[in-house]
């Protein structure tokens, strides 16, 4: 019996199980993204939806785990999608009053203790090991049966006031425990069967590498034979050659003159990076042979990962012509460095904003210079955080190194890993009898130090701490020692991260350091815990500041005493960094500050007061209409790292930090220009912040801040399709309303310009989210409404935003009627008016699409698809090849295309989508479009076409299907179409999940309604069939009456 059998059998019988209890399943709950959204409008009904979301986030993650492992055996996701609608289902089922709630809660957790640890690499899951699948069936029918059960004891006799205190009797709960005991006894074979893959798969490295070695030449040195991967040798012919000088190394800091050690570690990365002729990469990422040899070093925070990439670019740096580093801490870290990359390199002026085009160009210059480079990647989290930046192939046998502290065996992007370790008692003692003592030590003086290094755990980070403390204190090994046996002020860190190997930071070191610090120094340090640990400009802290409690950071001879004592101390570094003074903080450090500051809750809240005020002096004034500025952008993305690290600290506290309307209105003001720079994920996540925030503080319903943040993030809804519609609906009738109440009272003679500006904006976007359902009569109404109104205000040259909003909404009223040739003419004045309101903003390229689709709608198709060409450029060079908008415009133009009958043309530029949508979040049902399309581009193309490279590699194309991933030019014509199609289907169906047979068989006009429905799930801006489909409308009632 397969696996795959099994596997079919619990999910039916789970599926049948769940569908018997009657309760809620959400459709739309399909994979880990949609179950956060679906539990993050759960928790809003919930008092205490903060500490529930915590104490469940272990299990969500674990649940994450497993739903990849699963696809990664299966290559189906229809099984995890049944285990997140299970899991959503007994919450939403067991959430229905507080005692309910902390019950369901404890269950949940309970089972997650007894489910195994599921982040492995993916060879694990892709070996053939049947026991190994056959314990991922049991697990996966564990996870379902408890769902299942829990659902059946939360929802009985819910009518009963009593039912909520006795729902969990001692039968119900043993019911719960024997579930989770066969999970933990299925848990155990899992994890037998992993070990045994672990040792065959290291057995056959083992064997590869012998047998590479084998073929390693030799070459002879002073008379000495010894292999060319020997490091003395390889260090020989580094001091030989000098190809790259200080003005190769960019973005590089400068280098530690007393880094120790790691010299067999060194070794090691060496033969990885130099051993491209004898041994494969093993990085998954790529079809490409061509591809960079790749290196990750792991470690434990503060082991010195950093410090080795760093010393080994400097030592080794002669291999090449250039070397470049890149912190990756946050997605706004990597932008900055990448933009100094390119100005370097020449390809873009020293004024040029940095944006998907420019990353585009370097990521070819990497792909494609005959130039040998070094690129590292410091601190990076996950794969998803470096792949859009990855150089994907090279022309030059060139490198990257990655540091992380992902443990080693989650780290699928290649099996080259080099795990830094603590320093032993020896090695430990070495380094402090270096940096303190010199040559002369007594065994007393090695003894003492080797105790320091035990205490410390052996970490860099903390030693050189020691050795700081003991320079500027003039204190001996034995007196250091005497101090760090004291207690520690910090307690015991029980909610750190075990993935990182180790339970508490160890802060013994940092304890003693902040004992010699000046009160001022101190407060400094407590402030940069809550900043950008890579770096914070020198100008945002010391200034002429005004506000008494700023009083110690004015800008005068303290600031050096303070930045100096911090710095001798091993506390922060100080760096010029793209031309500002900027100050660098440890993130071990500032995890362990920042707990110490959780056991001080009223010096945390004063430091965290004061980061406030900082960032509000720096930060430029957002638009009082809430409309893009390009002027403040470069202000806002340079100061964007401080604020996400604000952000990510304020959500980790514990206990909580206290929000403020301050704290909102800082994460929240700048969602507008996130947007117009396609920052959709950075924008939400801030927007949320700002409405926990503000919901935590029982803040005023009807404030501008929280009406803001409805009206921006429905215009993120609008980008995603019909996944995120109702919320994007339900969020702007909030903000009307809440618009409508601030003004409530009022004479109209009272009522500001601004103020009557900000009411009829939220009634247009309120329009928009009705054009998402095709309401083109709500549409209308409130599209008249407005304009009226401005009218009252004065003519479109003197209001361009708010006419061209008006004009927008009403060309799609007309071409819904059939009036394409006034819809042509209203976006046209739309598309005009918008470029007076917003030049140089991205908006801009919006209306002129929107326009140029209602020319290919009023047959005008020759002009329509130049106009869309000329878009595309514009958005290639401001957003590059896999920005959201440029994939609608190369999937709009397929299709255009493809009515056009230019059928080899359609063809590539759907491959053009289907192979960059992979490096962006862009919604399943835009690429099920595309799929759909390219499936009928296929259908009507001649076979041979299909089955020629392409502009564009057939494979990376496959890539983008689930099916077709790892496939060759084997697979033939009808089976391409069926798959594209197939995989298409798939997604409608889930997605319109109503009863539509009778309008997609047995019809001649089947194939036009299945368009409609392919356009009805994306935004209502991408839609571009209407005048192919001559019954569209008809096509509309029979699908709004197939649901009901």
């Amino acid at each position: 019996m397969s696996f795959k059998f099994i596997l079919d059998d619990i999910f039916q019988k789970q599926k049948r199980d769940l569908a018997a209890t009657k309760v809620r399943t959400l459709d739309f709950v399909q994979d880990d993204q949609t179950f956060d959204t679906a539990f993050d409008s759960l928790l809003h009904k919930s008092a205490d939806r903060t500490d529930s979301k915590q104490k469940l986030k272990p299990s969500i993650e674990k649940t994450k785990a497993f739903s990849s492992a699963l696809q990664s055996t299966t290559c189906d996701g229809a099984y995890a999608t049944l285990l997140w609608r299970a899991f959503f289902a007994a919450l939403e089922s067991g959430f229905q009053s507080a005692e309910l709630r902390e019950n369901t809660v404890d269950q949940v957790m309970a089972l997650d203790l007894a489910m195994p640890y599921f982040e492995r690499p993916i060879s694990i899951y892709n070996s053939d090991n049947v026991r190994l699948r056959l314990a991922l069936a049991d697990l996966y029918d564990d996870y379902l049966k408890f769902y299942v059960k829990l659902i059946r004891i939360t929802s009985e006799d819910r009518g009963s006031k009593f039912r909520s205190k006795y729902a969990f009797s001692k039968e119900a709960k043993k019911t719960l425990q024997d579930i989770e005991e066969c999970a933990s006894i299925h848990g155990q074979n899992f994890e037998e069967q992993v070990k045994t893959i672990q040792v065959r798969l290291l057995e056959q490295e083992i064997a590869a590498k012998q047998n590479a070695l084998k073929h390693v030449p030799t070459m002879s040195i002073e008379g000495v034979q010894t292999p060319a991967s020997n490091p003395s040798v390889a260090e020989s012919i580094v001091e030989h050659r000098s190809r790259v000088n200080l003005r190769h190394m960019v973005n590089i800091v400068r280098r530690n003159n007393e880094f120790f050690g790691r010299n067999d570690e060194f070794s090691q990365i060496h033969q990885y990076l130099e051993g491209s002729s004898t041994q494969s990469n093993a990085s998954a990422t790529s079809f490409n042979d061509s591809e960079p040899d790749i290196c990750i070093i792991h470690g434990i925070g503060g082991v010195g990962k950093t410090q080795t990439a760093l010393e080994y670019a400097y030592k080794y740096r002669s291999l090449y012509d250039w070397v470049f580093w890149v912190r990756a801490e946050s997605s706004a870290e990597i932008l900055k460095s990448y933009s100094s990359i390119g100005k370097k390199l020449g390809l873009f002026g020293s004024t040029s904003i940095i944006d998907q085009n420019t990353l585009e160009k370097i990521q070819e210059w990497f792909e494609t210079t005959d130039k040998r480079w070094l690129l590292v990647f410091d601190n990076v989290e996950t794969w998803d955080d470096i792949i859009v930046y990855w150089p994907s192939s090279t022309d030059s046998s060139s490198s990257i190194i990655i540091t992380t502290q992902k443990p080693a065996d989650v780290l699928p992007w290649s099996n080259n890993i080099v795990q830094l370790l603590p320093f032993d008692k020896p090695a430990g003692s070495s380094l402090l009898l270096t940096r303190f003592k010199g040559d002369e030590s007594t065994e007393e003086e090695k003894d003492l130090a080797s105790e320091i290094t035990h205490i410390v755990g052996g970490l860099p980070l903390y030693l050189n701490q020691a050795t700081g403390f003991m320079k500027i204190s003039q204190c001996s090994l034995a007196e250091y020692l005497a101090m760090l046996q004291k207690s520690s002020s910090i307690p015991e860190n029980s909610t750190a991260d075990k993935n990182l190997g180790y339970d508490k930071p160890l802060n013994a070191a940092f304890d003693v350091a902040l004992t010699k610090l000046s009160d001022n120094a101190r407060n400094l340090l407590y402030i940069l815990a809550f900043l950008n640990p890579e770096a914070v400009p020198e100008s945002m802290i010391f200034s002429d500041h005004s506000d008494n409690d700023l009083a110690f950071l004015r800008f005068d001879e303290n600031k050096f005493s303070m930045v100096a004592q911090l710095r001798d101390s091993q506390l922060v570094r100080r760096e010029t960094i793209n031309g500002d003074v900027c100050l660098a903080t440890h993130r071990s450090l500032q995890r362990a500050i920042l707990h110490k500051l959780n056991n001080e809750t009223s010096q945390r809240q004063k430091s965290f007061d004061i980061v406030l005020k900082l960032l509000q002096a720096v930060l430029p004034k957002p638009s009082a209409l809430q409309q893009p500025e390009e002027g403040t952008w470069p202000i806002i993305e340079k100061y964007l790292p401080q604020i996400q690290s604000l952000e990510a600290a304020y959500n980790r506290a514990k206990p909580k930090i206290a929000g403020s309307f301050e704290l909102a209105e800082i994460f929240s003001q700048f969602g507008v220009d996130l947007y117009d720079r396609g920052l959709i994920k950075v924008g939400e996540k801030l927007m949320k912040s700002a409405e926990d925030i503000l919901d935590s503080i029982a803040f005023d319903n009807s404030s501008p801040v929280r009406t803001n943040i409805h009206i921006v993030i429905g215009m993120y809804t609008d980008t995603l399709g019909i996944t995120r519609r109702d919320e994007g609906l339900e969020r702007r009738i909030k903000a009307l309303d809440l618009r409508k109440q601030a003004l409530k009272g009022r004479a109209p003679a009272d009522i500001r310009t601004e103020e009557d500006i900000l009411l009829h904006n939220a009634v247009m976007d309120l329009s928009c989210s009705y054009q998402q359902f095709n309401r083109f009569d709500k549409v209308e109404e409130l599209s008249n409404i407005c304009f009226e109104k401005f009218k009252t205000w004065g003519r479109p040259e003197a209001f361009p935003y708010e006419y061209a909003k008006y004009y927008h909404s009403m060309a799609f009223v007309f071409v819904y009627r059939r009036q394409t040739n006034l819809a042509v003419e209203f976006a046209k004045a739309a598309a005009d008016l918008m470029r007076k309101a917003g030049p140089g903003t991205l908006l801009t390229t919006v209306y002129r699409f929107d326009w140029a689709i209602f020319l290919f709608q009023d047959q005008k198709v020759k002009q329509a698809i130049k106009e869309h060409e000329e878009v595309l450029d514009i958005r290639l060079a401001r957003c590059g090849k896999s920005n959201p908008l440029t994939l609608q415009s190369y999937l709009t133009l397929g299709i255009m295309n493809y009515f056009d009958h230019n059928f080899e043309i359609a063809e590539d530029w759907i491959r053009k989508v289907l192979i960059h949508h992979q490096k962006v979040y862009w919604p399943r049902e835009n690429v099920a479009r595309a799929k759909y399309y390219f499936s009928l581009i296929l259908q009507a193309t001649p076979s041979a076409r299909s089955l020629e490279p392409s502009n564009i590699s057939l494979s990376s194309t496959y890539s983008g299907s689930a099916h077709l991933r790892g496939a060759r030019d084997e697979v033939s014509h009808e089976e391409l179409v069926e798959v594209f199609r197939n995989e298409a289907k798939v997604v409608l169906d889930e997605l319109l999940p109503h009863n539509r047979s009778e309008m997609l068989s047995g019809k001649p006009d089947g194939e036009a309604v299945e368009a409609v429905l392919y356009d009805y799930m994306a935004p209502w801006g991408y839609r571009v069939v209407v005048q192919q489909v001559p019954d569209y409308l008809k096509a509309l009632v029979m699908y709004q009456e197939s649901k009901l």
